[in-house]
């Protein structure tokens, strides 16, 4: 098992919120086009937003920083529109690693650290997706909330 296999599992298992879903065709494009980011199902709202913020009328936008791989950071924004019931994370610049289409199919790991701080990971191997699944106890048809 590859160290960031193992540290999105000690994250996972460790702390009290964390998100998983598999990257689509269209998360990567999505990367790559005007918004720089990943459109998230709404089921992940509560990893970034409290249930008294969500409750505010309106869209919510909170910025906020994820540490990619225990080794890069990005500065992103985290975006709540409520009117077409959607959440996005943006703000990932042209660099940012994971853009390549190699990486859909990939898993993306995102777990709450203090308060608008998260770790993310993106296992992209047949062995460390399996390897999470496993350990963790989720299986693709379950992609979303692991905890809360």
């Amino acid at each position: 098992m590859c160290d960031t296999t193992e540290q999105a599992i000690h994250m996972v298992l460790k702390e009290k919120k964390a998100y998983w879903q598999f990257l689509s065709a269209d998360n990567i494009e999505e990367m790559n086009g005007k918004r720089n980011g990943i459109k998230l199902p709404i089921s992940a709202i509560n990893l970034f937003f409290s249930f008294q913020e969500q409750r505010k009328r309106g869209n919510l936008n909170k910025r906020g920083i994820i540490r990619w791989q225990n080794c890069f950071i990005t500065e992103c924004n985290f975006i709540w529109h409520s009117k077409k019931m959607e959440l996005w994370i943006t703000g990932f610049e042209k660099d940012f690693p994971f853009r390549d289409p190699d990486y859909t199919g990939a898993i993306l790991v995102l777990v709450k650290d203090e308060g608008d701080s998260y770790q993310g990971f993106i296992l992209n191997t047949e062995d460390s997706m399996e390897e999470f699944m496993d350990i963790v106890g989720v299986c693709p048809v379950e992609t979303g909330i692991i905890k809360f």
